[in-house]
């Protein structure tokens, strides 16, 4: 029970714990210290290759971490939540067509994860070439140490580019 002064007393009948609970850092959702929350949002960078967007940090105060944002050494990236628009230059979209999204890491490069959208008739008419795709993870897609997340954008058969791009995660000890 809390005394009110922060303190967190739990006896369990054998003993009693005594905790100071003002000096534990507060978990958020996924059992997740907001300092290990990672926002991730695109920027033009050489690690990422051909058409893929490479991502740095953006704080909560709005700054920008250091480019491209590679996983820090000893901690592994798990991504939940991946957007962000693809555009065909100056071409609007044909019904049937479909465009993919895709997150993948620099060095040696792989796909990790692609989600793909069907173009509606009524997408293709609305949209003039610009779709907004958005990716959750139920159990997240990984990405270990010392590696460079990346996002690409394409139109099966054109080439696409991908702009506005945000992934969102945590950080875990390896």
């Amino acid at each position: 029970m809390d005394d009110g002064g922060g303190s967190l007393t739990v006896d369990d009948g054998g003993g009693s714990l005594n905790v100071d609970i003002l000096s534990q850092p507060a978990l958020m959702h996924m059992g997740q210290f907001p300092v290990d929350h990672v926002t991730l949002v695109g920027v033009a960078d050489a690690a990422c290759t051909g058409a893929s967007i490479a991502t740095t940090t953006l704080a909560p105060n709005g700054g920008f971490g250091s480019v491209p944002f590679t996983v820090p050494t000893g901690r592994v990236l798990v991504i939940t939540d991946m957007s962000a628009t693809v555009t065909e230059a100056n071409v609007p979209w044909d019904e049937g067509e479909f465009v993919v999204l895709g997150l993948k890491i620099a060095s040696p490069e792989r796909t990790l994860f692609q989600k793909s959208v069907e173009i509606s008739a009524a997408v293709a008419a609305a949209t003039q070439g610009v779709v907004v795709i958005d990716g959750h993870f139920i159990s997240g897609a990984l990405i270990g140490e010392n590696k460079v997340p990346c996002v690409q954008g394409s139109l099966l058969g054109g080439n696409g580019t991908v702009s506005n791009v945000r992934l969102q995660g945590y950080l875990i000890d390896q």
